[in-house]
């Protein structure tokens, strides 16, 4: 992304993604010692009861780092509909099932899980990173979008978002 736009991947999101889209809680952290607004803790279980406060101090950032909220990604999955950012034509590539080199087809499609649940298409990705776990999943035909977020390892969020398909 630097060697492109001459930005760092947090600047390019803030200004090409999260200012256009309103996502005023989301941010690339690309460095441990800043502060996050409205921040939660990954709890981990201790040995021999109670809970321990675990935050990652690391400087990955592409494939881990993104910091948000649940209201942040209902923003990011409106703009499958609404096309503010990013264009038709890509966010159409993303919703496209993936295909190999010897032609088969793959439930991936350009940074998104391509699926179907009970008969219904779906769209979506899941997360994990030390005890931080999440899942969204969108429904385009229904006009449902689900997202969880958890905070705990040892919670699976993909089964609360599809609980609350069900309903």
């Amino acid at each position: 992304v630097k060697r492109v736009s001459g930005q760092s991947l947090r600047e390019f999101a803030e200004t090409q993604i999260f200012g256009p889209l309103g996502m005023h809680d989301s941010q690339i952290l690309d460095d441990p010692n800043m502060i996050v607004r409205r921040r939660t803790s990954d709890y981990q279980p201790r040995p021999g009861g109670g809970w321990s406060i675990q935050i990652p101090l690391y400087r990955m950032v592409g494939n881990t780092g993104l910091y948000t909220t649940v209201g942040d990604l209902l923003k990011w999955e409106q703009n499958f509909v609404d096309a503010r950012v990013g264009g038709r034509a890509l966010l159409d590539e993303m919703q496209t099932f993936g295909r190999l080199n010897d032609g088969r087809t793959i439930g991936y499609g350009f940074g998104l899980n391509l699926g179907m649940y009970r008969g219904l298409r779906t769209f979506g990705h899941g997360g994990d990173d030390f005890g931080y776990l999440s899942d969204v999943v969108r429904f385009p035909d229904q006009r449902l979008v689900i997202a969880v977020l958890c905070n705990r390892d040892s919670i699976d969020p993909r089964s609360f978002s599809r609980s609350v398909a069900e309903i």
